[in-house]
């Protein structure tokens, strides 16, 4: 009986196919364009990008990145079961699974690579070429602006 107890307490980290192979976190990379975003992952700093957060695999998370003049941006990053879980489904049975679901190794978080394109929220008025009509739209009208026209839904 003795001898079960330590061989099991031996094999048991060797039965969690995922904990071995990826572990209990992951790395997510965050770019943005423009760049120097601050990154936040449910509401805590992480600096400003490009940055890689290191995140827990077992919850899903919430990230924002942020730059003043540009609209927010928020993900959200899921967890889904990992490919890994076949692996203690076949070489290492009930007990690699459960160690795997304790621990939170057998999820993945998706995406796991997050390219921000911040979009400004002044309007941006560009030299056309020759004569015409140029629109400019905006989410955001600045104060000193002045109303020369407005689209109507017919």
């Amino acid at each position: 009986m003795k001898k079960a107890t330590i061989l099991c307490f031996l094999l048991c980290p060797v039965l969690a196919c995922a904990s071995i192979a990826h572990g209990t976190s992951q790395d997510v990379y965050v770019t943005s364009q423009p760049s120097a975003a601050a990154v936040t992952v449910d509401e805590k700093p992480y600096g400003p990008t490009p940055v890689s957060v290191h995140l827990k695999r077992d919850e899903s998370h919430v990230m924002k990145i942020e730059l003043p003049g540009y609209l927010p941006y928020e993900s959200r990053l899921n967890r889904g079961v990992s490919g890994w879980i076949w692996g203690n489904i076949l070489f290492g049975g009930v007990l690699g699974v459960v160690i795997d679901v304790v621990d939170g190794a057998m999820y993945t978080l998706t995406p796991e690579q997050l390219q921000a394109e911040m979009h400004s929220t002044d309007a941006k008025v560009t030299n056309g070429s020759g004569d015409g009509i140029m629109i400019a739209v905006t989410m955001a009208p600045q104060p000193g602006w002045k109303k020369v026209a407005q689209l109507d839904r017919q």
